[in-house]
């Protein structure tokens, strides 16, 4: 499975066309851009922190998520759309349970329970923690610095 980018089109799938265009227009200061770009954005960037967690995981190219972490990650945008709007009732039981799922899944992936497919072409970024490094201190004074205490 490859690593994939996610697009509005994407979304479209996981939300209604009229939540979609709320989502993207209400809400807005004058002359601010559609925010679901950077909404998308974040949630990339937030899977992409999950999986770079497991030591075991590389990432793909900057912009793209496992193929098997897209339905995840269009729960989380669409979580992240419409947190946007005043209307708490678009965030029925049945969402929230999958927005819960979604999370555990990427705790999954972090700890390494939730196997993802390595991408045929890696990422710019680090896929593991740096390890310590140790140097010798060297001494400040010898014995002839002492001389006379």
């Amino acid at each position: 499975m490859p690593w994939v980018p996610l697009t509005i089109d994407d979304v479209a799938t996981k939300i209604t066309g009229p939540e979609l265009d709320a989502a993207r227009s209400s809400a807005k200061a004058k002359n601010q851009p559609d925010p679901l770009p950077d909404i998308i954005q974040s949630v990339i960037d937030t899977v992409r922190g999950y999986v770079l967690t497991c030591a075991n995981n590389t990432v793909g190219p900057s912009g793209t998520i496992p193929s098997q972490l897209v339905e995840t990650a269009l729960i989380l945008v669409r979580t992240g759309a419409l947190n946007r709007l005043p209307v708490s009732s678009l965030h029925t039981d049945a969402r929230m349970k999958e927005y819960d799922n979604a999370i555990a899944r990427l705790k999954d992936v972090a700890a390494c329970r939730f196997t993802i497919e390595a991408p045929t072409e890696k990422g710019p970024e680090q896929t593991s923690a740096p390890g310590p490094s140790f140097t010798a201190r060297s001494k400040q004074y010898t014995r002839r610095d002492e001389d006379g205490i």
